[in-house]
């Protein structure tokens, strides 16, 4: 036996009903709401069908936002692969046939998103490690390790400074007999490297001073020598592009696909407009539901003759 439910014209309801009793439908219920006791067992049950029809219409329409943004993420990476017009010309049965395939597809677009995550991260963290190789060409010929270069007893500060500050320090810490070493390391027109060693007791002390005179930190000094540093950091710039360049290459097969991503968006519009229809004729007075059992041979016939015959919708 095959359920079927009804939802039709309440002028046609008697006429509706003679037919499905001549037809051999058995176990007619009538599920018009305004004929059900408030604290009726089945009043509870259409309840509970009209959560899942709430619920349902959620889903179909968040699953409908996943496809938009994995088409435009796709349509705006492959401009190239367009989709030719005669591709959307699909027979009833192959446009129907998309139900079929809903949770692969909807799999798939949910893949596109979380490799287009995937991609923005590693597209921010290759940014970042390219401005550290800018700052680290600078320091490339010096050999020392900052982290290794202090002891117990001194702090070892490593960083730049532009020329005349640096004649300007050098001064103020021959002026107050400080015990501070600074050896220069590199120079160009404008900036000079230099490296300073002082007591750690007096490290407070020190940092205020070179920030006086426009010190610039050597940004990366517990990482080890500048070289050391910039060929791990290039290494791990490498794979960062071999991880984005394979992230692309999925997506572009993926690009080939998304025809499916339309249809199944077209495909949900039509089921959304027909479960908030089912929903709104549920609440008007001029309408009728009644669902039953009928033979399972008969009723693909059944159907087709009562929305020939009558203004219904047969579920």
């Amino acid at each position: 036996m095959d359920k079927i439910r009804i939802l039709g014209l309440k002028n046609e309801k008697s006429n509706v009903l003679s037919f499905l009793q001549r037809k051999g439908i058995i176990e007619l219920i009538d599920l018009k709401i305004s004929d059900l006791k408030e604290n009726d067992a089945s009043d509870v049950q259409v309840s509970a069908e009209d959560i899942d029809l709430q619920e349902n219409i959620q889903k179909m329409q968040n699953d409908q936002t996943s496809l938009i943004s994995g088409i435009h993420i796709l349509d705006e990476k492959f401009p190239g692969k367009t989709i030719e017009k005669k591709n959307f010309n699909l027979s009833l049965n192959e446009f129907l046939n998309i139900e079929s395939r809903e949770e692969e597809i909807i799999e798939l677009v949910n893949n596109v998103l979380k490799m287009e995550n995937n991609l923005s991260s590693l597209q921010s963290e290759l940014t970042t490690l390219n401005k550290e190789q800018q700052i680290l060409k600078n320091w490339l010929n010096v050999p020392l390790n900052p982290a290794k270069n202090t002891t117990e007893r001194t702090k070892f500060f490593l960083g730049t400074l532009n020329k005349n500050d640096f004649l300007h320090l050098k001064e103020t810490i021959s002026a107050e007999e400080n015990l501070i070493a600074i050896v220069p390391l590199n120079e160009d027109d404008d900036l000079i490297q230099i490296a300073v060693v002082g007591f750690k007791e007096d490290e407070l002390e020190i940092d205020h001073l070179l920030k006086q005179n426009g010190f610039k930190y050597y940004p990366f000094a517990e990482a080890g020598k500048p070289r050391e540093l910039y060929n791990n950091t290039k290494e791990t710039i490498n794979k960062k592009e071999v991880l984005i360049e394979e992230t692309l290459n999925s997506l572009e097969k993926i690009a080939d696909k998304r025809l499916d991503f339309y249809i199944l968006y077209d495909y949900y519009n039509i089921m959304i407009e027909q479960s908030q229809a089912l929903e709104l004729t549920k609440s008007t007075m001029a309408t009728f539901l009644v669902e039953g059992y009928l033979p399972q041979k008969i009723s693909n016939n059944i159907k087709n003759e009562l929305e020939n015959e009558f203004t219904v919708f047969v579920e």
